[in-house]
């Protein structure tokens, strides 16, 4: 790795050749020499690349360390075509690409040629690189390949850039390869030149979204919804989702439920039940909760499921009767077990053991369902319940390490910050 031999003077040569490009700590000075190296060893050995931005609380920046970058087919089919430059988004020396590329939310991986042009990116990582580390490549793929296609509509919208339509083809090109700079001048330009309510709405509503999800910033989504009351459904549905994953991520109870209860007049047959184990969850309007569970499991269809299960486990427990809750679920499960006993219900073995960890109660049967579960589903929810289901029995150990797994696949910086306080914790006791 660069960063630790940043002290040598590397030969050329190994710039060139090495895939693994890591700019960490160097001054600003040497990060900018380095990149500009690349472009010029880029342009000479006819390779495209690939600047992949990441920070240590991401874990989908590590997922693609784990299961792409160190796939060795992926590395060596890479390496034919490729030169990779990484950057810790958070450390100062590396603020220059940050702005001149634009970089929000992560991971990011952003794809140039060696005159900087942006082909294309990839935001965000995708469960279908675990499974299949190859996949990455036909996604890159995509992005190159679209590029003749992409400079013959370019040339179409600079011979005219008042066309309406020549701007919404090349912009519905862009937008099928996440070229994110040159997506947002193209909004800007139409919104400019052809201001319709129905466009400005959406420019609006689009760029409110982007600065929630990419820059942390729920102002200007709180301003839209105060200035579009009347909103449809769909766009109505989205704000207040968006907020609800916002006030989530950073444990704002009072904002949630009140972003609940917008939302299940909205939809009801979607968060409801979020809303009754939210209610449930956090101790609060046990009564509500408990009314709105029992409208819930009044219709046999919902009752029998592992939302209806685990709603009414919630609320016999909480009338104090824990016994019969756990032994009611425990017979549901059973008799269903045709269902989840390959992993593919996996919600199912989810909500009994998320239940039997909030309780303490059959715990080693709660950690049996889940690992049944993460058999077919590699995320971040099951990894720290059976973490934590681990450390109630005595395994600190294991519970330790199946954190450390965990933070390769989370992407919120809050929640890695809550798996990094376990961890610390556990360690100690």
């Amino acid at each position: 790795m660069l960063a630790a031999r940043q002290k040598q003077n590397l030969p050329r040569m190994k710039i060139i050749i090495s895939l693994w490009i890591v700019i960490t700590a160097l001054s600003c000075d040497n990060l900018s020499n380095i990149y500009e190296r690349t472009l010029q060893d880029a342009k000479k050995h006819h390779k495209i690349i690939l600047l992949d931005f990441s920070a240590t609380w991401c874990g989908g920046c590590k997922a693609y360390d784990k299961y792409v970058f160190s796939d060795s087919s992926v590395k060596s089919k890479l390496t034919e075509n490729y030169i990779l430059l990484k950057f810790d988004k958070d450390l100062p020396d590396n603020k220059f690409l940050i702005e001149k590329y634009k970089i929000g939310g992560l991971p990011h991986i952003v794809i140039i040629d060696s005159e900087e042009r942006i082909l294309g990116s990839i935001s965000g990582f995708y469960s279908k690189y675990v499974e299949k580390p190859d996949l990455f490549l036909t996604d890159l793929k995509v992005i190159i390949d679209s590029q003749e296609k992409i400079k013959q509509l370019e040339a179409l919208y600079t011979s005219d850039t008042t066309n309406i339509e020549s701007i919404t083809n090349l912009l519905s090109a862009y937008q099928t390869i996440n070229q994110y700079i040159e997506i947002q001048k193209l909004e800007d330009l139409l919104v400019r030149l052809s201001p319709t309510p129905e466009r400005v709405f959406e420019f609006n509503y689009n760029r409110a979204i982007y600065k929630l999800q990419n820059d942390m910033n729920i102002e200007p989504l709180l301003l839209f919804i105060k200035e579009n009351p009347d909103m449809d459904n769909n766009h109505k549905w989205g704000a207040f989702s968006q907020l609800l994953y916002h006030y989530r991520d950073n444990d704002d109870i009072e904002n949630q439920d009140k972003i609940y209860l917008i939302l299940i007049k909205m939809d009801p047959a979607y968060f409801k039940h979020h809303y009754i184990e939210f209610l449930f969850e956090n101790k609060l309007k046990i009564d509500t909760a408990i009314t709105l569970t029992n409208e819930y499991i009044a219709d046999e269809i919902y009752r029998n499921t592992f939302w209806g299960q685990y709603l009414l486990a919630h609320k016999l427990a909480y009338l104090g009767k824990i016994p019969q809750a756990v032994q009611a679920y425990y017979k549901w499960m059973e008799n269903n077990k045709q269902d989840w006993e390959t992993g593919d219900s996996y919600w199912s073995l989810y909500f009994f053991a998320k239940f039997a960890n909030y309780y303490n109660v059959e715990l080693e049967k709660a950690l049996e369902y889940i690992q049944i579960a993460e058999r077919n589903r590699n995320m971040p929810e099951e990894k720290v319940l059976m973490a934590e289901i681990l450390y109630k029995l005595g395994k600190a150990a294991e519970s330790i390490e199946k954190l450390k797994e965990t933070q390769n696949l989370t992407e919120s910086q809050n929640e890695y910050a809550k798996i990094c306080r376990l961890i610390k914790k556990y360690s100690k006791e």
